[in-house]
């Protein structure tokens, strides 16, 4: 629906009569206003000036941006970009609180698609993926206390657990201070 509230739109039939009334019979724009039950004279005026640039009398041109045709190319390269990141990752992850798995898949899709757009699929902001990304490239501070955990959990022949691994380390004075 087009108009605001209350605007009443006037077929053209009656459109074509008013500006044939106006340039044939030199009657006023508010005489022929009443006569044809037109509630502004005012449009009596426009359609008359529209004909005279127009030189026809079609009142079913359209005016304004283009309804359908962006709208569904935009959908459709939505469509397209959604069902290749689809084809990347099984679907559980889209579904799922598995940010870092969907961060990697808009890190490297991000050439093809917009990370605004991949976002908004996957759930999560901009601001968040820019975040995983400066953190995943800096160096990780715990990667050396990682190795000794993983060092300790290998040399118990993958039985210890935290606490056991815990007191190994500290006998090997690795830990110190931190906990």
């Amino acid at each position: 629906m087009s108009g605001r509230k209350g605007m009443t739109h006037y077929d053209a039939e009656i459109k074509r009569k008013a500006v044939r009334m106006f340039l044939e019979g030199h009657q006023t724009y508010a005489v022929i206003a009443k006569e044809l039950g037109i509630r502004k004279a005012a449009r009596i005026k426009v359609w008359v000036r529209r004909y005279r640039q127009e030189d026809v009398l079609s009142f079913h041109t359209s005016s304004g941006r283009p309804r359908k045709a962006e709208a569904e190319q935009r959908d459709l390269e939505r469509l397209c970009m959604e069902n290749a990141l689809l084809k990347k990752i099984p679907y559980r992850i889209a579904g799922t609180a598995a940010h870092a798995a969907q961060y990697r898949v808009i890190y490297h899709s991000k050439k093809e698609y917009e990370v605004k757009a991949m976002g908004i699929f996957f759930g999560v902001s901009r601001a968040a993926y820019y975040g995983w990304e400066s953190r995943s490239e800096q160096e990780d501070p715990d990667r050396d206390r990682k190795a000794l955990v993983q060092e300790a959990y290998e040399a118990s022949h993958k039985i210890y657990g935290y606490r056991r691994i815990t007191l190994w380390l500290k006998q090997k004075t690795y830990l110190g201070h931190q906990s």
